[in-house]
């Protein structure tokens, strides 16, 4: 019998989630997003929330590769709801609908996203999942044509010694080979050479380590970026060597930079060589794509090489040179525009840390502060907000005081923090997780009835599946779950108090559904279920957002 392959740490659908993915990277967008619908129906079943989320991403940045961004949009913010508390899987859905955002015209919005984005990763832990998350934001900086600001995003990331950050090195490359772009167009001889120079570097990495995980579409889009540099220092012979073979458009996205890169390599060769019906096809592909896909940078290069197919096919003409002219004189403006919007980026961010700081006593009296959740004053806010209707479950610690007594209140604390996150893994941003009392928690939700009961098992089965004795050999842990799946405010938490009561007497360990009880008054700060597991500080009235009806 072979050996049990391991979970990975995105969720038990990863191995297959990793496939669908590897479509998109190897420039196939169309393909994936088949196989991420295939799949998210399998991973909705199976209650597989990490991977859910991961293929929501990877739809999503395979849809903007076909230039469908109001399903860009939708997507995005199907995302936002299943990142929860997660500040980096939320920085990756601001990150898209942002970059979607400034395509369909939302300018504004879109730095408002990123604001929020780039304080979300600041903040976040190290790992692939905060590169991926700088990665995302440094494509949108790209999209809003802020360049060195998308650069500094994305420098930091760059590791030739790393094979593992061959996608990171390669989006690193595509911005500053767009920068370089810019600066041909402008005439900015010497910021073009200075440009492809850092190209060179970072593409003869990205083949490096693309060599080393044996990625052969990876080494071909490599070589597009390091045929740029070549032909832009002056090598146009070397620059041909790596593009010349028609082949190699086999291995690149149909709408990715490197195929636009590739045919503006192939399409200025072919001009200098005098194949100008030649050098016209690949240069009017390019620039059809880059319309398509709103690359800007690569249109632009593709028309202005065009020009120089025209001059060569019918002559020269004075009117060339001024519209040349004129056109700088449009890009600078646009760099002028650029300046501003990074200004107007900073200064959001700055407004954002100005109104964290001054929000930030409110949320510490909502918050409790051992795990992190809302506690009890969030709670008797939101059920003042909330809707007709609502779900609740009530989880609460089997035997807790058994586990302070005997392991120690320091691992009783432990606990309580691992089921607080447990928890939030298993709820989506729509629904409000709080902690009702000492080891009782209580997460409400709106609209579908039958998501309570879901959150409900997949708490169960998570408790189950965890490594407790990770945190003190010899521990052990299991929850008793009330669940009420949809009823009015004033009994909804009363109902599922008495199913929690029940799961307790039938055993513990299990999942009890409630039953409403209508005739109940609303549940006042007086009337509110007094906690089994310990009492904590009564909480006083404070006004918050209603929830959200709708999440899972």
């Amino acid at each position: 019998m072979g050996e049990l392959e391991p979970v990975h740490a995105f969720g038990p659908m990863d191995p297959l989630c990793d496939r669908a993915h590897r479509y998109y990277v190897d420039g196939d967008p169309a393909a994936a997003v088949d196989v991420c619908d295939q799949l998210l129906a399998l991973v909705r079943a199976v209650g597989d929330v990490a991977s859910e989320r991961f293929l929501c991403y990877s739809r999503g940045i395979s849809l903007r590769e076909l230039g469908r961004y109001v399903e860009v949009v939708e997507q995005s913010q199907e995302l936002l709801d299943l990142a929860g508390g997660d500040p980096l899987w939320r920085a990756k859905a601001l990150a898209l609908l942002a970059e979607a955002s400034t395509v369909l015209g939302r300018t504004s919005l879109a730095l408002d996203l990123v604001a929020e984005g780039l304080d979300l990763v600041d903040g976040g832990v190290d790992g692939y999942n905060r590169m991926s998350a700088l990665m995302a934001l440094g494509v949108t900086l790209e999209a809003l044509d802020l360049h060195e600001a998308a650069e500094q995003v994305l420098a930091g990331l760059v590791d030739p010694r790393d094979p593992h950050r061959t996608t990171a090195v390669e989006e690193a490359c595509a911005v500053r080979a767009a920068w370089g772009g810019l600066a041909a167009l402008l005439g900015e001889q010497g910021e073009v050479e200075r440009h492809q120079r850092v190209v060179a570097e970072r593409a003869l990495a990205m083949r490096r380590a693309a060599a080393e995980v044996g990625d052969v579409a990876a080494t071909v889009r490599a070589d597009v970026y390091c045929s740029l540099a070549l032909q832009e220092l002056g090598a146009d012979d070397a620059a041909w060597a790596l593009v010349g073979d028609p082949s190699l458009l086999e291995h690149l996205s149909p709408a990715g930079t490197d195929r636009l890169v590739a045919l503006v390599v192939r399409g200025r060769h072919q001009l200098a060589a005098g194949d100008l019906v030649a050098a016209r096809l690949s240069l009017e592909l390019a620039e059809r794509l880059g319309r398509r896909s709103r690359r800007d940078v690569w249109r632009w290069v593709a028309v202005d090489a065009l020009v120089d197919v025209d001059v060569a096919e019918h002559g020269d003409h004075p009117a060339v040179g001024r519209g040349r002219e004129h056109a700088r004189a449009l890009l600078r403006r646009l760099q002028r525009d650029s300046a501003g919007r990074t200004a107007e980026l900073e200064s959001r961010r700055q407004v954002r840390r100005l109104l964290d700081e001054r929000d930030g006593v409110h949320r510490t009296a909502l918050t409790d502060a051992l795990t992190g959740l809302g506690n009890r004053r969030a709670l008797v806010a939101a059920l003042e907000a909330a809707p007709a209707e609502l779900g609740v479950v009530f989880v609460d610690v089997d035997h807790f005081k058994e586990v302070n007594d005997r392991f120690s209140h320091e691992v009783g604390d432990l606990v309580l923090v691992r089921l607080a996150g447990l928890l939030t893994s298993a709820c989506r941003a729509s629904e409000l997780v709080v902690r009702y009392g000492g080891d009782e928690f209580v997460v409400l939700v709106a609209g579908d009835p039958t998501v309570a009961t879901s959150i409900a098992q997949r708490v169960l089965e998570a408790v189950r599946a965890e490594d407790w004795q990770g945190i003190c050999a010899g521990l052990a842990v299991t929850v008793s779950v009330g669940v009420e799946p949809g009823s009015s405010v004033g009994s909804a938490l009363a109902s599922a108090d008495a199913a929690l009561y029940a799961a307790k007497h039938a055993g513990r360990d299990r999942v009890v559904l409630g039953v409403s009880r209508d005739d109940l008054p609303p549940p006042r700060e007086a009337s509110l279920p007094e906690p089994r597991g310990g009492g904590l500080e009564e909480p006083a009235p404070v006004v918050v957002a209603p929830l959200v009806p709708g999440g899972g």
